[in-house]
């Protein structure tokens, strides 16, 4: 006769443990829990295929591109993300069976999945030391690191004596990865170590299904919208029980500038697990768009992978616009929240001000757009900061950038400014621009033209302004093939450095390197500064274009910087440099939400999490 073992089960925690289900041995949750959270459904996570040991983390997190879960170790303190914590109650079973005399061994029916023990754990949601304190304590994390990684294959691990004297005092848990799809739960085998008879097997100790990753989460791919071309309908997850238990609310996000179809991948999916693991219960949506137009092949040497063409697909992004509130406005079920990383915003600033798309809240992560976009009122403070150099005192409406300031209200020329390019977008959603003080490829400009090798390239500087400051330079021409690099801060010959002391003359021919020319629907070219100008620069696309190439901003980059949405900069601003990192490290830099290790910037997750509303309201039950 076998003794009772009811005492001794296994449960997964879903990080940060808002709901731990109290799993008995037949594999089904118990009544009392019944309608809390699964409704019996089982613990459903992704297997861990990604590449964590590459040092490039947009090419590491690409799905399918290694297999982190083949070598027996933690890849990387990025690799943590693809864990989940279980902790096994064997305090009953402990007292029956004591370790001095039985082991105990983890196994499982394929071999799928790895763990690693951390008996100084406390099993609890609390992220100092509890359960998901290994994607939220550097020192957790250093440890889950250090300790070896066991296997399941065969007759499965044996758990240590130390990892048991820690559960038998209510503490420890198992650090849990899968190397395959699998719907097969591990195994508990005690047996005596005097005669190696086992004495006690629990085989569904816990229900689990392991996926692969893009098989949980919707994904649109419009960068067929920058070719006027028609966009493919969004890909459903393919993992209906997981689809099903999804909250009724999304979570929409769009990658930034200078990423390829293929790192789009890398992007979303990690996004996705990070919102995931610190309690997003809300659809995920990841959107794949045109913003690496011109990009330079990998095997390239030094300049391999990066996009010279910013401008260009500035341009892209608005043309994109319309596609994404397509995408956006046509899912069914629940409310939306949209997130943005670097140009990311101006595809949904542009997509949300000038399309239609219905978002409540709006998250601009280190958004490379100008902040007078938001607000006109930035342009005084900035102004000096982010103009060329070469026209420092030259009168402001010689220059490029206040050329609609020539006009009447009732020009369309008034519109070719980023002041308040979008301003009516607080009265469409609920923006929470969080920007880095520490930025560095959005580093604020201090009046000075950056070095193109030592500021850009070999520092990771100023990128922003640059390419601001570059534009009507002989550079853009070289680099955007086009037949001409106009606006900007080129001056036009035709003054010869004498400018009209009226502004008459300006209209037809500005101070500046007179702007880009469009072709009509016969080929002829029409000008801004001509007569049909006013009509010209109301079209949709020559304004974005024009915009993209040809005006430069007069303010620094919202993605470094507060932002005055509706006048209550407090309440729309959050500097994560400052108020969401964790652990000791240094700056906080551009793509640092995806670069840096989870345990060093899981606030920020968490407080788009709670800000949005993205996770279900679930009360824990006891522990024990």
């Amino acid at each position: 006769d076998r003794p009772d073992i009811d005492g001794a089960t296994l449960y997964a925690c879903h990080v940060p443990a808002e709901f731990v289900p109290d799993w008995n041995r037949d594999g089904m949750i118990n009544d009392e829990d019944r309608g809390k959270a699964t409704d019996g459904e089982p613990f459903m996570f992704w297997i861990n295929d990604d590449n964590d040991d590459n040092p490039e983390p947009e090419v590491a997190d690409i799905p399918k591109s290694g297999n982190d879960a083949n070598d027996l170790v933690v890849n990387g303190d990025r690799d943590l993300v693809d864990f989940f914590p279980v902790q096994t109650r064997l305090e009953k079973l402990l007292r029956v069976f004591p370790a001095e005399n039985y082991t105990y061994k983890i196994s499982h029916p394929t071999g799928a999945f790895h763990f690693i023990e951390m008996p100084n754990v406390q099993p609890d949601s609390q992220r100092s030391n509890g359960a998901g304190s290994y994607l939220a304590n550097e020192t957790i994390a250093a440890e889950a690191m250090s300790r070896p990684m066991r296997d399941t294959s065969g007759v499965g691990y044996e758990l240590s004596a130390e990892y048991l004297a820690a559960v038998k005092n209510g503490k420890g848990i198992l650090l849990f990865e899968s190397e395959s799809e699998t719907e097969k739960s591990f195994q508990l085998v005690v047996a005596n170590k005097n005669y190696n008879v086992e004495v006690a097997k629990i085989t569904r100790a816990l229900p689990v299904e392991m996926k692969d990753v893009e098989k949980m989460y919707w994904r649109a791919n419009i960068r067929p919208a920058a070719y006027n071309e028609t966009v493919p309908p969004v890909v459903p997850p393919t993992w209906e029980k997981f689809k099903n238990a999804r909250k009724n609310r999304w979570l929409v996000f769009c990658h930034g500038y200078s990423v390829d179809e293929s790192r789009a991948k890398g992007w979303n999916a990690e996004i996705f697990k990070r919102l995931h693991q610190m309690g997003s219960d809300a659809k995920f949506l990841g959107v794949t768009w045109e913003g690496n137009q011109g990009q330079i092949p990998a095997q390239i040497p030094f300049l391999g992978g990066t996009t010279p063409d910013y401008w260009g697909n500035v341009y892209n992004a608005f043309k994109s616009s319309s596609a994404l509130a397509v995408v956006v406005n046509g899912q069914e079920g629940g409310g939306k929240v949209i997130a943005g990383h670097s140009l990311g915003n101006m595809l949904v600033s542009s997509a949300i001000c000038d399309q239609g798309l219905v978002a409540e809240q709006y998250f601009l992560i280190n958004a490379a757009v100008a902040r007078e976009s938001y607000s006109d009122t930035h342009v005084a403070t900035d102004r000096n900061l982010v103009r060329h150099p070469d026209w420092a005192n030259l009168a402001t409406r010689l220059w490029s950038t206040d050329y609609w300031t020539l006009f009447q209200a009732n020009d369309g020329r008034r519109k070719l400014t980023w002041q308040g390019r979008f301003a009516n977008l607080a009265a469409n959603t609920k923006p929470h621009n969080y920007f880095s003080s520490s930025e560095n490829v959005l580093k604020s400009g201090d009046g000075t033209v950056p070095n193109l090798l030592w500021d850009v390239t070999i520092r990771s500087q100023f990128a922003w302004v640059k390419q601001e400051m570059g534009k009507g330079s002989f550079t853009k021409k070289l680099v955007t093939g086009v037949s001409q690099s106009n606006g900007g801060w080129a001056f036009n010959d035709f003054w010869n450095g004498n400018p009209p002391m009226q502004n008459e003359p300006l209209v037809e021919q500005p101070y500046f390197k007179p702007f880009s020319e469009f072709p009509d629907e016969n080929g002829n070219k029409q000008s801004i500064h001509g007569p049909n100008g006013s009509l010209l620069a109301t079209k949709y696309p020559a304004r974005s274009f024009l915009l993209g190439h040809d005006l430069p901003a007069l303010s620094n980059p919202a993605g470094s910087n507060p932002v005055s949405f509706s006048g209550n900069i407090n309440q729309t601003n959050t500097d994560m440099s400052e108020d969401l990192k964790s652990g000791q490290w240094g700056e906080w830099h551009h793509s640092d939400l995806k670069d840096q290790p989870l345990d060093r910037v899981w606030k920020l997750y968490s407080d788009m999490i709670s800000k949005g509303k993205l996770n279900k309201d679930l009360t824990p039950p006891p522990i024990n």
